[in-house]
Formats: structure tokens, sequence, C-alpha cells
């Protein structure tokens, strides 16, 4: 409390020896006139003396009625009347009050830290009201910033532990001994071993004997900084003997290994498999005799092809010497076909996840006519997922291609080659997961705050932010093959404003950053017979899109509402963000992998999955849009 016995106050040269941000009011409630003002308060306020002398303090710092979050008005009015009741300094907890940028025009965020302190006179009464603040922004939005870092961190946390245990191969991971420290589920399947007897147990002593010296050498190799991939046996703890294809990988802190990450799969049924084949080698020489197909197998490493079945080569008019050659082989496929088949070829021996190959190509005969050829074969690979050898088979189809029968059984193949690429389009998506999840795995197991090099941590981050993004693609990949395949989606009586309300809620930051502006009207009709989670899904697109998307010139508004007509209930959801072009992009709107705009987290999926949803329920979508002029989206749903 500051008290002075001069009648006459001089308030100008009290607030010229204050350093911080202060003005001087009348206690004249409710107005509280300003009667002085330093220039650190005009700084700190963007205000000049002009602005602020003879002026109620409620006139000119009022709130803003586009700012619903602010209640400094209120506060500060309490504030006053308690010091002039009470005659007591009276300090204020922080106070959001935003303050209009000078070239956008638009609020921007600041914290205040205010203080009131009654000026007495000599009867004890109140001359002056000292308004103090101080910025307290930066600090604010610090605490924020490390209160969002601090629950990011500790949900990665938790979704690399669920990653790690629900990995479907067996991860673990060791100290530089050998000694384990973590293991997944998967992994005590496979080793049979309970956790408290893993933890007692070293890598080493769980290979096989054979296969030990290779174990040591390629676990030094790991610790020396070397990833190493091999397969190599192990005893589990019942006593059975499994085969292993394991990845050991480096777990490098500053330049310096600290430990090794690992990543097995059991592939001791393909080992098998592969023996038996090899074992079946004599019985398919001689089944080859009798066979109209010539058998053959290829060795890759050598290049050397064994054929058989005379029968076959006879029809083609060679004897089977001469084409015991590859290239005698393919220098005559028609040169129409040439090239599909040995691209075909080389991508099926390149990707170590294709097992089999199929090829259908016409071959010249001996008499200068053409033959058409199916061929058929089985790949072995060694441990690194190289391809050292094919085993097939060559059948002349050409009579199938003479007459009806023999082309509705070219149809039914073509139908489930077809689906066998279905298939192979789930397995794929879905078997990306597995390494992706272990690239987020092992990025997530270092610690960036240990990471002093900034090159290094800054890499470390991109990678981490790369892998999420493919994380997110891969999912919504896989949305859109479920759904292009028909595959059986529930429908039952949804309501449209509750999922909205949903969505809204879950993106609630997204929004309120944005500063959207959210209209609805379903006086229309609110209910759907629809999928839920298509719904919030649509939703959720459409909202975010129109929030990325939105014009940097004008404020944004979001129109949703439904129209009966026809016999139908609509849905529009309306925009005034930057709009699309369609005259040049109208016919691509919804295709896959397509973007309008330069936007860094635009991936061309949204409105795909968006239209395929609404498809898959049998409804339509239209798009109406025109450049900076905003979008309307219109869904019919289905009766």
């Amino acid at each position: 409390m500051i008290t002075n016995c001069i009648a006459n106050i001089e308030v100008t040269s009290i607030l010229r020896s204050l350093p911080g941000p202060n003005i001087f009011l009348l206690p004249d409630a409710p107005k509280f006139t300003i009667v002085e003002v330093n220039e650190a308060y005009t700084a700190v306020s963007q205000t000049t003396r002009e602005e602020l002398l003879g002026k109620g303090i409620f006139e000119v710092f009022t709130d803003y009625p586009d700012n619903t979050t602010s209640k400094l008005e209120a506060n500060l009015k309490r504030s006053l009347l308690k010091v002039l009741q009470e005659r007591v300094t009276h300090e204020m907890p922080v106070q959001k009050y935003d303050l209009r940028d000078s070239g956008t025009g638009k609020l921007v965020e600041h914290y205040w830290f205010p203080k009131n302190t009654p000026i007495l006179k000599d009867d004890n009464s109140v001359a002056f009201i000292m308004h103090s603040v101080v910025d307290v922004t930066d600090k604010i939005l610090l605490n924020q910033k490390l209160n969002k870092t601090t629950a990011l961190l500790e949900n990665n946390q938790l979704h690399y532990h669920s990653l790690f245990q629900q990995n479907p191969d067996a991860v673990f991971s060791l100290d530089l001994e050998g000694r384990f420290l973590s293991v997944n589920s998967a992994f005590q399947a496979l080793t049979a071993c309970t956790p408290e007897k893993i933890h007692q147990t070293n890598f080493l002593s769980l290979a096989a004997p054979e296969d030990l010296d290779k174990t040591i050498f390629h676990f030094n190799e790991a610790v020396n900084g070397n990833p190493q991939s091999y397969e190599a046996g192990i005893v589990t703890a019942n006593g059975q003997k499994r085969i292993v294809n394991f990845n050991i990988l480096p777990i490098i802190i500053n330049n310096k290994v600290v430990g090794i990450h690992g990543i097995s799969k059991d592939i001791t049924d393909f080992i098998t498999l592969q023996e038996e084949l090899l074992k079946s080698n004599k019985r398919f020489e001689m089944v080859s005799k009798v066979t109209i197909d010539a058998i053959w197998d290829w060795n890759l490493v050598t290049n050397e092809i064994s054929k058989a079945g005379n029968a076959f080569y006879r029809s083609l008019g060679y004897s089977p010497a001469v084409l015991q050659s590859f290239n005698n082989w393919v220098a005559l496929i028609h040169p129409e076909d040439a090239d599909k088949v040995m691209n075909g070829l080389k991508e099926s021996l390149d990707n170590p996840e294709i097992q089999t190959l199929k090829a259908k190509y016409r071959i010249r005969k001996a008499d200068g006519s053409y033959a058409y050829i199916l061929d058929k074969g089985f790949i072995v690979r060694i441990e690194t997922g190289k391809a050292v050898h094919i085993y097939g088979a060559s059948k002349d189809i050409t009579s199938s291609k003479k007459n009806k029968a023999e082309k509705e059984l070219l149809i039914k193949d073509l139908t489930q080659s077809n689906n066998y690429l279905k298939q192979f389009s789930y397995i794929i998506t879905h078997n990306l997961r597995t390494p992706i999840a272990n690239l987020i795995g092992i990025g997530n197991l270092i610690d960036e705050t240990r990471v002093e090099d900034p090159l290094t941590r800054t890499l470390l981050q991109k990678y981490k932010q790369t892998t999420e993004i493919l994380h997110e693609n891969v999912k919504e990949l896989l949305e859109i093959l479920i759904i292009k395949n028909n595959l059986e989606v529930p429908v039952k009586e949804t309501n449209i404003s509750n999922v909205l309300a949903q969505v809204v809620d879950s993106i609630s930051h997204y929004v309120a950053v944005s500063e959207a502006n959210i209209i609805t009207d379903f006086s229309a009709g609110t209910s759907v017979n629809f999928n839920p989670e298509y719904l919030q899904s649509i939703l959720l697109n459409l909202l975010t899109n129109a929030i990325k998307y939105r014009s940097p010139d004008r404020s944004l508004q979001v129109k949703i509402q439904t129209e009966n007509r026809e016999g139908h209930l609509f849905l529009h959801f309306t925009d005034n963000g930057l709009g699309i072009d369609l005259e040049k992009y109208g016919d691509k709107v919804f295709g896959l992998y397509q973007k309008f705009h330069d936007h860094p987290d635009s991936k061309g999926l949204g409105l795909h999955l968006v239209a395929n949803q609404v498809k898959a329920m049998g409804g339509e979508i239209s798009i109406k849009s025109k450049v900076d002029n905003g979008t309307t989206f219109s869904i019919k749903f289905k009766n």
C-alpha cells in the first residue's frame, strides 16, 4: 500500500519513477477514469496516451465480442471495488486478454498478471488506484506447451508398449552381455519360456549347439554396430528345436552401442517344406517322364535349367537340348509378350514376400506359328530373402484358347487371379503394419534428450514424423480396400447431430485454434440408417479438410444442414474456404491420391475414402465449389 500525505499528489512523477507498465485511476466507481499512464503501459497494451487519458478503464479495455474466453472486464471490476472498500493492494490471478494484430486484425493470445494498489490521502481515503500489469504470455504458453509435450511423451510410451506387446513377431531387447531386458508375448511363446525364466536366460544360451558359433558371430557384429539378419536353430524351454529368422539391430545413442533390439520369426515349417521339395526332386523326375507338360527347375545361382517332358518339347518342334538355355527360350517369346514376362519375373524374384510365380505368353514354334504357354513356379529363397531356385512347370494351353469350354475356364481362372490379387492387397497392406510398427518402436527406443548433435536430433524427429505418416497412410489404405471389396458393414439408425458432436469434441483444440464458426440445422431430419463409424469418418474428413484449407482472408464458417428432397434425406456440408477449381479437377475430386492445394499435410486420401464410404452404404455424393468462394458437399442417403 502506498500512502502520501501531500494533498496534491504528483502522479506523473510517481509514474516516471516506476519501471513497469502502470496507469493511475480515479476512485470514481464504476467508471474508474484514467488520469495518467506511463510509456511502458502504452507499449504493452498497444495504445497511445490520447486513447487512454480521461476515459474510463472499461471504455478502453472491454471484452471483445468475438473472444468468449476472456473474463477480464468482470474480474478487474471486482478487484477495483475490493481495493476501494478495503484500501489494500489486491493481486489478481493471471488473466487472459487478447490483443488484435495491427496487420491482420486477428486476436493474438495474451496473458497478464494485474495488480491494483490504493494511493491514500492523509485521511486514509483513496486518492488514486495504481493499476499495474506484467505480460506473462511467454511463460503461460511455454507451460501449456510443456504440459502438452509431457502428455504426448506419456502417450507415446503407452503406444510403444502396446505395439511392442501386440506385435505378431517375436520382439526382444538385450544388453551388451546378451541378457534379456524385455520380450513380448510372441517371444515367450516362441521360446516356451515364462517371463521369470526368460530374464534369467542369456540370448546365446538359446542357440542350438550346431548354430552356437554362428549366433555368437552375429551377436558380436551387432554389438560392434552392424545390423544383422540370419537364420539359426534354437532349443526351446520344452526341448523343441525351431528354426528362426533373426533381425538384430544395435541401439546407438551418442555414437555408442548401448543395447540390441531384435525381431524374430519362426520359419521352421518353411524350412521343412523346402527340404521336402528337395527330397521330392527324384519323384519329380520320374513324373516328368509320363506327363505331357514340361517340368523344370532353374538354378538361379548357376543359371542352369534342367527340363523334362519330351512330349511337350516335341509339340513345339524342338529337342529338349535346344531349350535348356534360358536365353534360347526367351528369344522365342512373342515380341508383344516379352517385356511383360521379363518384368513380371524380375518383380517376383526381387520381392522376398513372393514365393510363387505365374505367366501366360506366346512362344514361337519351330514351324513359325505360336503356341500359348502357361508357366507356374515355386521360388526358393535363402535366409536373406534372395531367390536361388525355381521349381516350375510349363503347359501348352493353345487348344484352350480355341474352344468355348476352355475360354470359360480361362474366365474362371482370371476371376480367381483377381481374387488372389485382392487377397494379396490385403496381405501386403496388413503386413506393412508390422515393419512400420517396428520402425516406430525403434524410434521410440531412442531417448532424444540424450542425443546431443542437433542434426541427429532433427533427423530422428523427421524419422518419427515420417513413420507416423506412413502408419496413417497404410491405415487409410486398408480402410479403402475393405470398403471397395464390399465386406459386410453393420447399419443401424444413427443420429447425425450426436455423431457430429463426437467429431467436434475429438478435434476441439483444432477447431478452437482455427476459430471456426460451425452452424447446424437438422430440422429436416437428424436420423439416418447408416454405419456410425463411417458417418463419423465422413464428417471428420470433411471438417478437418474445411479447417485445413480455410481462407487466410476471412474467418472460417462451416454450415451443416439436412434437407428432405425427392423422398431422400440429404446432408449438405458447406464451408467458405479456398474452394476447388472444378473445371480443372472436377473428374478427379474423389480419386485416390488427388491433391488440389499445396498443403504439407495433404495426402489425397480423405475425399476418396469419404466417397467410398458413402457408396458402400448405397448413397451418393456430389460437390459444388468455386475458387476462393468455398465448397459444398451434398450426400444423398439411401432410403
